[in-house]
């Protein structure tokens, strides 16, 4: 007997396509899943928060954390894209970043030499 072939829900937020049955991860206030711009195939990471998750006041605070990503420009912080408010909530588009976050790659490797470290930090 075959195998039955995974499915992909894929919604279309804004000017991304956002994969929601693939997870790269999950955070305190939502889930992050790999996404697509409609114009460009670009892939990118995309936060969302359901609607209802955050209170007034750290909706506001993550609104605040967003108009700072859209000023950072540097190749050692992950790249802001776009963000859109729905009915679902909140999604922030990020750059995608292959190898995951910082803290699994600490989980997975451990305690970082120096000198590696150093080609991060400078």
């Amino acid at each position: 007997m075959s195998k039955p072939k995974a499915t992909t829900t894929v919604i279309s937020v804004g000017k991304y396509f956002v994969h929601v049955s693939q997870i790269l991860g999950r955070g305190a206030h939502g889930v992050v899943h790999v996404g697509y711009s409609n114009d460009k195939d670009e892939k990118v990471a995309v936060k969302h928060i359901p609607a209802g998750r955050l209170s007034k006041a750290q909706l506001h605070n993550m609104k605040n954390e967003i108009n700072l990503l859209k000023s950072l420009r540097n190749r050692h912080i992950v790249q802001y894209k776009d963000h859109e408010e729905t009915r679902d909530g909140l999604y922030i588009m990020m750059e995608h970043m292959e190898g995951g976050s910082l803290a699994s790659l600490l989980r997975r490797a451990g305690r970082l030499p120096e000198k590696i470290v150093g080609q991060y930090c400078v």
